[in-house]
C-alpha cells in the first residue's frame, strides 16, 4: 500500500499537512510482517495537501496524484504529479510534475478519481470548494505520452457534492459507482443516493449518468457528512462506512447477487461453490433443456442441468430453473414442452431435485424461430399455464428485448405483463432501476431480474462461462 500526504487532525481541522510518501510492505498481512518504509524521491515535490486523490498503474509502477486542499482553502494548486517506482522497488523513485494541455479543472479537494489501465486515463468527478459536479478526463495520466485534460459531457448527473469517499470503479464494465456525499451550494445538503456513470474512462461510448437508487430511498444507508468506502472488483460490491455513527455500521451494496448457467458450464465443485458465496452470489438459475443436444459442448446437457441444480441446492443457494422453449413445429405445444422440462428437472434418481426446492421456474423466450406472432404467444401461454399448475407460483419470463419483439410480435398489448420479467440486457449496469428501456415494455414497467453480464470466462470461482445477474430478492422466497 502506498500513501501520500494527508493531514494531522486536531479535532477541528488538519493542523499539519504532509507531502511525504510511505509504503506499507506485506500490507495484507500475507507473506511477511507489515512494515512502514519511507520513500523519498529526490527533487521537487508536490505542495502538502489533504483531500486529494491518487490512482496507481501497476504496469508502470507509477502513482498519479491530483487535487487536494488546505481545510477547504483552495490555495493548493490544481497540479498533477507522478512518482516513478512508486512502491520503492526496482529503481529510484522520482517526482515528475505533468503539464497537461487543454483547460484545467478548478482546484478541488474531497473528489472522486478513477483510473483505467486499459487506456491510461483518469476520470475526476466532483469535490469542493465550493461543491462541483463536473466531470474531467486526463489522458496518459501516468505519463508516457501527450497529457491532456478534457471536460466530459454527460447526461444530467448528481447534484454538486464532495466527500464521496464511498465510490468504486469496475474496469471490466467501465462503470463508476458513486454513493452519497454533501453539497455546499445551495446551503448544506446531505445525500444518500447512488449514481452510476457508464463509459467512465474508455472512449467506447458517451458517458451517461444513471440514478440507480434515489436520494432518501428506504433501506439505504443514512445520509452522512462523510462516508469512507472501498470497492471489491471481484465480488462487484461497494462497501460504505459512515464516519460518525456509533455503533459503526458497515453497509454493502451488492451490484450482482446471482448467476445463471447453461449446459456449457460443468457442474460446480465444492471449492467453486464456496468461492461463489465469497463473491456475494446468493441465487443460482440453471437452464434446463427439453432434449440432449448433439453439440459436443452440450452433449448430455439434461443430466448436466440436473447435476447443477442438485449442487446449488445442496450448497445452500436459493435456486431456480428456466425452461428452453422451442418455437418450431415438431416439438409439441407449450403444455407439452413445459411438462417435458419439469420432468427433466425431477426425473433423476442420481441427482434428485423436487420442484418445491426451486424458487421459481422461468420460461426462456429467445432466439430466431419460424413460429412467431400469435402462434408463438399461444405457445407461451400454454407453457405458463402448465408451470402454474405444477409449481406454487407463476412462471417468470426470461427474454431479450429484441427476441421478445421478434417472437411475440409488436403492438399486441399487455398479454404477459402479469408475470415477473427477467431481462437479458447486457448494458454493464448492475441495477434493476431505472427501467433500462422506455417504459412500459409490452406492459412491464419494472424488472425483477436482469442478466447484465454475459459469457464471463474469467470468473475467479472457476465456474465458467457464467452469466451474472441482479435479482429482486422477492423472486427467491
Amino acid at each position: 500500500m502506498i500513501v501520500f500526504g494527508g493531514g494531522q487532525f486536531n479535532g477541528y481541522d488538519y493542523g499539519v499537512l504532509f507531502n511525504d510518501v510511505w509504503v506499507l510492505t506485506h500490507a495484507s498481512g500475507n507473506g511477511g510482517t507489515p512494515t512502514w518504509v519511507p520513500i523519498t524521491p529526490p527533487g521537487g515535490a508536490p505542495a502538502p495537501r489533504e483531500g486529494h486523490q491518487a490512482v496507481y498503474n501497476p504496469g508502470s509502477n507509477t502513482m498519479t496524484i491530483f487535487g487536494g486542499g488546505n481545510n477547504g482553502i483552495m490555495d493548493v494548486p490544481n497540479d498533477v504529479w507522478v512518482p516513478s517506482y512508486a512502491n520503492g522497488l526496482d529503481g529510484q523513485p522520482q517526482w515528475t510534475q505533468l503539464s497537461p494541455s487543454g483547460n484545467l479543472p478548478a482546484a478541488r479537494q474531497n473528489l472522486v478519481a478513477t483510473y483505467s489501465t486499459a487506456n491510461n486515463a483518469m476520470t475526476v468527478f466532483g469535490g469542493c470548494c465550493p461543491s462541483f459536479n463536473d466531470l474531467w478526463a486526463l489522458s496518459n495520466a501516468s505519463g508516457g505520452g501527450p497529457v491532456a485534460w478534457e471536460q466530459l459531457s454527460a447526461s444530467p448527473g448528481p447534484a454538486p457534492r464532495a466527500n464521496n469517499g464511498a465510490f468504486g470503479y469496475d474496469q471490466s464494465t467501465d462503470l463508476l459507482i458513486v454513493f452519497g456525499g454533501f453539497g455546499y451550494n445551495p446551503g448544506f445538503t446531505l445525500y444518500n443516493d447512488t449514481w452510476m456513470l457508464t463509459y467512465a474512462n474508455d472512449a467506447k461510448g458517451t458517458p451517461a449518468w444513471i440514478n440507480t437508487i434515489p436520494n432518501g430511498a428506504p433501506q439505504s444507508p443514512p445520509s452522512s457528512s462523510s462516508f469512507l468506502g472501498a470497492y471489491d472488483s471481484v465480488s462487484q460490491r461497494l462497501m460504505a462506512l459512515p464516519d460518525e455513527t456509533n455503533p459503526v455500521d458497515l453497509w454493502v451494496m451488492t451490484s450482482r447477487n446471482g448467476i445463471d448457467v447453461s449446459c456449457s458450464s460443468v457442474p460446480p465443485t465444492e471449492r467453486q461453490l464456496a468461492e461463489l458465496k465469497r463473491e456475494g452470489i446468493l441465487y443460482a438459475v440453471v437452464k434446463v433443456p427439453q432434449y440432449d443436444s448433439g453439440m459436443v459442448e452440450c452433449s448430455g446437457q439434461v443430466e448436466t442441468a440436473q447435476q447443477q441444480l442438485n449442487a446449488f441446492i445442496a450448497a445452500g443457494f436459493k435456486t431456480a430453473a428456466y425452461c428452453d422453449l422451442l418455437f418450431e413445429t415438431g416439438y409439441g405445444n407449450g403444455t407439452y414442452q413445459a411438462q417435458t422440462c419439469l420432468q427433466n428437472i425431477t426425473k433423476s434418481t442420481t441427482y434428485p431435485v423436487q420442484l418445491s426446492e426451486l424458487s421459481f421456474v422461468a420460461l426462456d423466450v429467445e432466439g430466431t424461430w419460424p413460429l412467431v406472432g400469435a402462434p408463438a404467444r399461444t405457445l407461451i401461454t400454454q407453457a405458463a399455464e402448465a408451470i402454474t399448475a405444477a409449481v406454487p407460483h407463476q412462471p417468470v419470463i426470461y427474454t431479450d428485448p429484441g427476441d421478445w419483439e421478434a417472437i411475440t410480435g409488436a403492438g399486441y398489448g399487455n398479454t404477459f405483463s402479469a408475470y415477473e420479467l427477467w431481462l437479458a440486457h447486457p448494458d454493464g449496469l448492475p441495477s434493476l432501476t431505472p427501467f433500462p428501456l422506455t417504459a412500459p415494455f409490452y406492459g412491464w414497467t419494472v424488472l425483477s431480474g436482469k442478466q447484465y453480464k454475459q459469457n464471463v470466462t474469467q470468473d475467479p470461482s472457476g465456474v465458467k462461462p457464467v452469466d451474472y445477474d441482479v435479482f429482486d430478492p422477492t423472486l427467491f422466497p
